[in-house]
């Protein structure tokens, strides 16, 4: 509702208007998610100066030859309070003439003042006041409230006009009032303004958006079918959706919550999610959850986990979504919690990882020493992988022994070599003595080159060159060692697996879910563009999410309402009419993404004018005003208007 109101003080004829008070309010309708805006515009008619209130009568001095001369009352309109001020004489008052004075036959007597006062114009208006009257100043002008422009994404309907009583213009002042309400849910974040005009001056204006509505729905993709003991945390990709369907949220308030349950025991861990990125245009208004490790008792046999994400609003439940995913839990190999029992008489090995890897990835390859009973104080390890697709990286060593030199071999350097001589002043004979003492680490990379599958002859393996006690005794010398992966027990050759990088889901949305035809005003139907989104098994990065520029995308509609070309939608102008509900959906490969959306279409055009009475405009003395020879009149505003739309 807008609102325009008059001020109380009207003090002469050169009349303006003077904004004493803008605001804006904005609610949200419930139910129907409509913005609807109030704006009180105060406007006061204020002279342009302060002006004096008219001489008093001059008592004139007794005398035959002039008459007395007083200046007329003041008229009051019915109903109009006197002013604490009586409005000025005229801006432009013609010249004005001495009364006529009747000869007399007498002597004069000198008057008993100097001068005599100045008369008022013969042509002065009988009663002033009229002038000021609020029907008298508005006279032929007609404030208008309107939209300032047309918005597809947040359109306002003109609604009815509700006429204010004139009152008095000296106290109660004009009143004007127009209520405007959305014609459809707005696009969130979308900007309407309104302005109150006198013909082509605006007076006051106002601007708001729509407000973020609280989600009421989430869709949420599993992106770690499984977990493993060494690769445990679970990654999913999550979009929230208002009660009409659009992906931009609040997020006053909100939090959202990964909980994992382990089905077998109903153990579960949870974490929080960071819910930043449901703003950002450049992440899709997705968000990204990372649960915490899970307990490695998790793994002792093979199993399942459900996912469910929670939302709240000042940590009230708002909505929860079970995924109908679950993460499979794969059985740690025997090994992980007994490495020390694995082998029975000195050797060098050495622990992979048990989960697959990517492309690119980089991991570690921990070496051990089983000792034989002895006190290993000087080793020399060579290790052997396929630089076909693995490539050393760095290494760090035990805080056992003093600093392990590192050189290549190989006619592709493929083999790395490793040696210790002797143990640091801080450590003991006892530490380095046992059946799987810690030597060193070597960080290596899965080329990005990689082909996804297994690698398991001749990918990596480790040489017991040197084995060493404290008294120089040679107790291991040119032995083999063995490596553990995700297999039981120990193997000469170690396995490594580079996974595929799979789609795991798709999201899609547009701007807005109104699809309104404004084609009937502007000519032009406006397009709206369907993103499909896709989220990836790739976890190492927490945001992952790609545009597939490749997706198709259909709708319920038929064509003669909406047109899909590439994912683009755009209005038929096929003469349809009111909203329309429809389901659009955005396929890539076997997964889909679907959402409702409404397409509205105006009802009735029409033409109206600003103002229906245009006059010529004359001066306080109603004479015409002129500019050169041309008179001058009023103008009005044409506009088309669909649905009471501007």
């Amino acid at each position: 509702k807008i609102s325009v109101r008059s001020g109380s003080s009207v003090r002469a004829e050169d009349v303006y208007f003077q904004v004493q008070q803008a605001s804006f309010m904005e609610e949200l309708q419930s139910g129907l998610g409509v913005a609807v805006s109030l704006l009180d515009l105060q406007l006061s008619f204020e002279a342009e100066g302060p002006a004096p209130p008219p001489p008093p009568p001059v008592p004139q001095p007794p005398s035959p030859h002039l008459p007395t001369l007083t200046w007329p009352p003041p008229v009051t309109p019915p109903g109009v309070l006197p002013s604490p001020f009586a409005p000025p004489s005229p801006l432009s008052p013609a010249p004005w003439r001495p009364p006529t004075v009747v000869p007399s036959t007498q002597p004069m007597t000198p008057p008993a003042t100097p001068a005599l006062p100045l008369a008022p114009p013969s042509d002065m208006p009988a009663a002033p006041p009229e002038l000021c009257a609020g029907a008298s100043l508005v006279q032929g002008l007609r404030l208008s409230i309107n939209p300032t422009d047309a918005q597809s994404g947040y359109a306002v309907g003109a609604g009815r006009r509700i006429a204010g009583s004139p009152g008095s213009a000296y106290t109660a002042g004009l009143e004007i009032s127009r209520e405007f309400q959305a014609m459809y849910p707005p696009e969130p974040e979308s900007q309407v303004s309104c302005a109150a005009e006198v013909l082509d001056l605006e007076f006051a204006a106002a601007t708001t958006s729509a407000a973020l509505r609280q989600a009421t729905n989430i869709i949420a993709v599993l992106r770690t079918p499984s977990a493993y003991v060494d690769r445990s945390q679970v990654h999913v990709a999550y979009q929230l959706r208002d009660t009409t369907g659009n992906v931009r949220v609040s997020t006053i308030e909100l939090n959202v919550r990964l909980i994992l349950a382990l089905d077998s025991t109903n153990e579960t861990v949870q974490t929080a999610c960071a819910v930043s990125s449901l703003q950002n245009p450049q992440d899709h208004y997705l968000g990204f959850c990372m649960g915490p490790p899970l307990p490695n008792g998790w793994f002792a046999s093979d199993g399942t986990a459900s996912v469910v994400l929670e939302a709240s609003y000042s940590s009230t439940i708002v909505l929860s979504n079970r995924l109908s995913d679950q993460v499979t839990l794969v059985q740690r190999p025997g090994w992980h919690s007994q490495l020390a029992q694995q082998l029975t008489s000195a050797a060098a090995f050495g622990t992979l990882p048990s989960s697959p890897l990517f492309a690119g990835e980089t991991f570690e390859l921990k070496v051990y020493a089983h000792t034989g009973g002895f006190a290993l104080s000087t080793f020399w390890v060579w290790i052997t992988i396929d630089t076909s697709f693995l490539s050393y990286v760095d290494h760090v060593q035990s805080s056992l022994y003093n600093t392990v030199s590192f050189e290549t071999a190989g006619n592709s350097n493929e083999v790395l070599r490793f040696r210790a001589v002797g143990l640091k002043a801080t450590a003991t004979d006892e530490e380095a003595t046992g059946s799987a003492v810690y030597l060193f680490s070597v960080r290596l990379r899965a080329l990005t080159s990689s082909t996804a599958g297994r690698y398991d002859r001749d990918a990596l393996s480790v040489y017991a060159r040197q084995f060493i006690n404290p008294g120089s005794n040679l107790f291991l010398k040119d032995s083999p060692g063995y490596l553990f992966d995700d297999r039981e027990g120990p193997n000469r050759d170690g396995r490594l697996e580079i996974a595929p990088v799979v789609t795991r889901g798709v999201f899609a949305y547009t701007r807005t879910t109104t699809f309104s035809n404004f084609g009937v005003l502007s000519g032009d139907p406006p397009e709206y563009a369907v993103i499909s989104v896709t989220t990836t098994n790739y976890d190492l990065t927490l945001k992952d999410a790609s545009v597939a520029q490749d997706a198709a995308c259909s709708s319920t509609a038929s064509e003669d309402i909406l047109v899909l070309r590439d994912c683009v939608a755009r209005i038929a102008n096929s003469g349809f009419s009111g909203s329309h509900q429809h389901i659009l959906t955005a396929r890539f490969g076997n997964f889909t993404a679907t959402f409702d959306f409404s397409v509205f279409s105006p009802t009735s055009i029409q033409i109206i004018a600003d103002d229906l009475e245009l006059n010529q405009i004359h001066d306080a003395h109603n004479m015409p005003v002129a500019c050169g020879s041309n008179a001058m009149y009023q103008h009005a505003a044409l506009y088309a208007e669909a649905d009471s739309l501007d």
